[in-house]
């Protein structure tokens, strides 16, 4: 936190893929040199076991080489880092937790979904939402380092997306004040809970 205190107000961004997500060796590098393309500072969650075959000689290069711009931790409070005014993007395994707390901060997203239900998680950001973009792989089943800066300065630059990500916070933040879609849903599930 105290990192993102330090970064411009809308600048980072935020890179998460939750509990199951596993890149290869090519792709982490690919990703990681691609945000570095961007020109963005980036705050990037990497578990221990994200990858395998990455050497820590490589990892600990490429953090010196970078650590103006870059931070990589493996665990983040996401809920608070999400509500950063740092914060610019959430690039994203599209799981519902993580696509509830992006739109409830008013976040657009890149969406890099890994496996079930998050292939439906990014085809209703980008198809019906329309708050975030897909990241694409090439032929050979990898998401490029260009590709990467390219979404995300597409992403950034869009004023329509930023629109949408705009109206769906102050839909979220409606239906959670008392009286609100979310606020009635959860109080009448307390009320079947107490037998009422």
């Amino acid at each position: 936190m105290h990192w993102l205190e330090e970064q411009p107000q809308k600048s980072v961004i935020y890179v998460v893929f939750g509990s199951f997500t596993i890149f290869s060796e090519v792709q982490f590098k690919e990703l990681a040199h691609g945000l570095v393309l961007t020109g963005q500072p980036f705050l990037w969650v990497v578990r221990p076991d994200f990858t395998t075959g990455l050497s820590k000689e490589w990892v600990d290069e490429f953090l010196e080489v970078n650590k103006e711009k870059c931070k990589i931790v493996s665990w983040a409070p996401q809920q608070q880092v999400l509500a950063h005014e740092s914060v610019a993007c959430f690039m994203s395994h599209c799981g519902w937790n993580s696509t509830l707390e992006g739109l409830k901060n008013g976040l657009p997203f890149l969406c890099w979904p890994y496996f079930t239900d998050q292939f439906m998680n990014q085809s209703y950001i980008c198809n019906v939402w329309r708050n975030g973009l897909k990241m694409e792989a090439d032929e050979s089943g990898i998401v490029s380092r260009e590709t990467v800066r390219d979404r995300v300065e597409e992403l950034l630059a869009s004023e329509e997306i930023a629109k949408k990500v705009q109206e769906l916070k102050e839909l979220a933040a409606r239906s959670l004040r008392i009286g609100g879609s979310s606020y009635q849903n959860f109080k009448r599930f307390v009320n079947l809970m107490m037998g009422e």
